[in-house]
């Protein structure tokens, strides 16, 4: 059963030392990432909770938009599921990818 956790991607730092947000798609056989296209400093991330904290002045909306694209796999989980289909890492992150371009399944 695949699974959607919001990640700091730390490998990679912008040159004001901000890292990007990255949905983690994962199940038994691998992980895949997808840029939230957002990027803040690791002091303003929340790894326990993982989201944004309060002192990022924008945590809100951001953290709205981790809610959202979470809310919208979560969606995609439970078609599929209804489909009898397994829900796997790649078909979770293609309707992420979809719904980022305006087009929903």
């Amino acid at each position: 059963m695949a699974t959607v956790r919001p990640v700091l991607w730390t490998h990679k730092t912008s040159p004001r030392g901000h890292h990007p947000i990255r949905l983690r798609f994962a199940d038994a056989s691998k992980s895949l990432y997808h840029s939230v296209s957002v990027y803040i400093h690791s002091r303003h991330w929340n790894p326990r909770s993982e989201r944004v904290r309060k002192t990022h002045d924008l945590h809100e909306e951001i953290n709205e938009l981790i809610e959202t694209k979470l809310n919208a796999a979560e969606r995609e989980r439970l078609r599929l599921l209804k489909l009898g289909e397994i829900p796997t890492a790649e078909a979770l992150k293609a309707a992420d990818q979809l719904e980022a371009k305006g087009l929903s399944t």
